[in-house]
């Protein structure tokens, strides 16, 4: 499950909103440091010419992922364990809903962490891709398994027109 979201603009890595840390979160202690290190990830991004549109960036039993939307970072923090659609599906559905309400907003921003009432629709969010066996993200996940079955099958497949051919 994401253990904690960073949104932040792209130009100048200015955070937008977080979500808070709750207390009893088994790693409560590390993520602190954690939180440190996706913000010095954050700074890279906007420093970078032409980043990644979506990644996942290993750091040993975590991983953060982040997208880029429209010159906005939203980058979660995940167990290794976590399956990576349901993260990037996490942060799809809190990019479209940022966009929706703050989106006119986010070039004139001036203070850190502006929109931080967006951190009640991230706690919510979380709340629906904490359990990865709940019927909702079962779906999404076999949806990806029928995809990359689908993907694979057709690159196995040449058009008649090339099985016909001669070679001369």
């Amino acid at each position: 499950m994401p253990k904690f979201t960073l949104i932040s603009r792209q130009s100048d890595a200015l955070p937008l909103a977080e979500s808070m840390i709750e207390e009893n979160e088994p790693y409560g202690d590390e993520l602190g440091d954690y939180k440190k290190q996706a913000k010095t990830i954050v700074r890279q991004l906007s420093k970078s010419v032409s980043p990644e549109s979506m990644m996942t960036i290993d750091c040993g039993y975590f991983v953060y992922h982040y997208i880029l939307v429209d010159g906005v970072i939203y980058l979660t923090f995940t167990e290794k364990a976590y399956p990576r659609r349901l993260a990037f599906d996490f942060l799809d559905e809190i990019s479209k809903e940022f966009r929706t309400i703050y989106g006119s907003q986010v070039a004139t921003a001036t203070r850190p962490y502006e929109f931080i009432r967006f951190d009640s629709f991230l706690q919510k969010t979380k709340k629906l891709y904490e359990n990865t066996r709940t019927q909702r993200n079962i779906t999404k996940l076999q949806q990806e398994l029928k995809d990359e079955k689908n993907s694979r099958i057709s690159h196995f497949f040449l058009p008649d027109s090339y099985l016909n051919r001669k070679d001369t």
